[in-house]
């Protein structure tokens, strides 16, 4: 029997290239969106190619009930989030409503029938210590849905609970504002890179990494528990936009805006469970960038 799974934010990055990955497999795939997705192309062109794959659409809470009333499922992956580094006023409701109260009212309507459930919080949690320290509102809210979610586990014992921590994560066709696609648009635009801080490292892990780790939770190959995706290399920016002008392209320009002290990354969190990868992003970057500067030439 194909095991029924749940998805939320497939719309967003992480959740959508899953979906992407998943849908391949022999599994039936739901996922629970909001009605203004109905229009969403990407995933309009995912249903129409596999017959597996369905969509919940609902317009609020009252209607998120509804929909879900009597339907079971064996598995709930939730990638909803709202990020933002730095809030303003006007963020907090979201932050709220995306990050802790739609994926606690799912919880509650599904948790009894529910075999395992996956979230997804961030290191910026912790801020290289064993203990909460949270960068921002986004990894507190974060936080807050994890100990709430604890509520549950407690309550249906039967259900496996996943939290899974990341630093960074990267594809090729991430179009988000994070580091390293700007660094991919500027080459590609050939607009100026500006690099805000020095010394600035990251810790990135593929996305087939991150897949490759659901999909063993799915077969049940891991162990219910907390769980850190961590590459075993740090990419340090400036020497990869060094390396893109020497080796690429010369015309390649940057700035750095602001020095700053070495980043440190602990090598073992205490609460954490520590899955290392070893993909090679600055390969991928540097195929892709050696390739794009090579049909504009």
């Amino acid at each position: 029997m194909k095991k029924k799974i749940l998805l939320t934010g497939t719309s967003g990055f992480l959740g959508g290239n899953f979906l992407k990955s998943i849908i391949k497999d022999k599994v039936k795939v739901y996922d629970i969106l909001r009605e203004q997705n109905k229009k969403n192309k990407f995933l309009n062109n995912l249903k129409n190619k596999n017959k597996n794959y369905k969509s919940i659409y609902y317009k609020n809470n009252t209607d998120l009930k509804k929909k879900l009333h009597n339907k079971k499922f064996d598995i709930l992956i939730n990638f909803s989030t709202f990020y933002t580094r730095d809030h303003n006023y006007n963020d907090i409701n979201h932050i709220i409503n995306s990050n802790i109260n739609f994926p606690t009212a799912l919880l509650d309507i599904l948790s009894s029938n529910l075999q395992i459930f996956v979230n997804f919080g961030t290191m910026m949690e912790y801020e290289n210590s064993n203990n909460f320290l949270p960068q921002n509102l986004y990894s507190s809210s974060k936080k807050a849905f994890e100990k709430i979610a604890y509520f549950y586990q407690k309550k249906n014992s039967h259900c496996k609970f996943y939290n899974i921590k990341i630093f960074e994560t990267f594809d090729l066709n991430d179009q988000r504002k994070k580091i390293l696609p700007t660094i991919i648009y500027a080459f590609t635009k050939k607009k100026k890179f500006y690099l805000s801080l020095k010394n600035l490292k990251i810790n990135a892990v593929h996305t087939n990494d991150i897949n490759n780790f659901l999909k063993k939770i799915i077969k049940n190959k891991i162990p219910k528990g907390n769980y850190l995706i961590k590459n075993k290399k740090e990419i340090i920016i400036i020497k990869l936009l060094k390396k893109i002008k020497k080796t690429i392209s010369k015309n390649f320009l940057f700035s750095v805006k602001n020095k700053n002290k070495e980043q440190k990354f602990l090598k073992k969190y205490h609460n954490l469970k520590t899955v290392l990868y070893n993909t090679d992003i600055e390969k991928n970057i540097f195929k892709y960038l050696h390739e794009n500067n090579k049909n504009k030439i």
